[in-house]
């Protein structure tokens, strides 16, 4: 009996540790298992399909962001001087002008003018002038417009004798000054050639203004006023003379004098006899 209980119990044993071999080599198995690799594999080509996916989109989102090329030119917009406006000679006038690149264009680069922007225009000299703008882009693109503008002397009129009808009766042989403006000092050649000259009045030969007086023009900067003389001729009495202002811009201006009859030579001008002293008798 001892004996068989003795066989039994080491048959137990032995039946344990086969079954504990065996366990352990399935797990050991089951860790180096062939089939998590190909999980892990999986997993790979997941990433890698998702990042070539990815890089695809940012490839076709960078195609459609791109800007094209800026091929239009940028507008200019002029605003003084006005195209056909005549202004003052003289006098100033700032420069108004604007230069625009368009929206999502490559930007603006140049805007330049004749003057800049701001600046007087040229107002100097009588006659017809041109303004130009020029505006350029980032991109090389360029535009440009040009307004044609004139300068004419202003005149403000006549002052001194001849600026009222009364003063406009002159005696005959008297040098009359003649006064007048434009508002600024345009410099001592205003005058077209020839003039200032007179004639009679509904026509006839122009006479120059004579000695003296003739080119004696001046100009007083406080009163901003031209004056030239103009002697009269004695034997102008009892008629009619135009005063004919002639500028360099071509503009006229003309003046009717009346002259009174002149007096007679070797007459006297009546006067007053004296009265007599009355003595007193005794």
């Amino acid at each position: 009996m001892g004996v068989f209980l003795r066989s039994l119990f080491a048959s137990v044993l032995a039946v344990l540790a086969f079954a504990g071999v065996a366990a352990a080599r399935f797990v050991g198995d089951d860790v180096d298992s062939p089939q998590a690799p190909s999980v892990l594999s999986a997993e790979a080509s997941t990433d890698e399909t998702t990042t070539d996916a990815t890089t695809s989109d940012a490839a076709t989102t960078g195609e459609t962001t791109t800007a094209a090329p800026d091929t239009t030119a940028p507008a200019v917009t002029i605003v003084l001087p006005a195209d056909g406006e005549t202004y003052a000679a003289g006098h100033t006038f700032a420069a108004d002008f604007a230069c625009e690149d368009e929206t999502g264009g490559s930007g603006l680069e140049t805007c330049a003018g004749t003057v800049d922007d701001g600046a007087a225009i040229d107002t100097a000299k009588a006659g017809k002038h041109e303004f130009t703008v020029t505006a350029t882009d980032k991109a090389g693109n360029a535009a440009s417009a040009t307004v044609h503008y004139a300068v004419a002397f202003a005149f403000a009129g006549l002052s001194g004798p001849l600026a009222s009808q009364a003063g406009r009766e002159q005696e005959p042989g008297r040098a009359i000054p003649v006064t007048f403006g434009f508002g600024a000092d345009l410099g001592l050649d205003v005058f077209a050639d020839g003039y200032p000259a007179s004639r009679p009045c509904g026509g006839g030969d122009l006479v120059p203004l004579a000695s003296p007086g003739a080119g004696a023009l001046s100009f007083d900067a406080a009163t901003q006023q031209y004056t030239v003389v103009w002697k009269t001729s004695r034997d102008w009495g009892g008629t009619c003379r135009d005063l004919v202002l002639r500028f360099a811009d071509g503009s006229e201006q003309r003046v009717q004098v009346t002259f009174r009859d002149a007096p007679q030579q070797g007459t006297a001008p009546p006067h007053d006899k004296p009265d007599k002293a009355h003595g007193h008798g005794r």
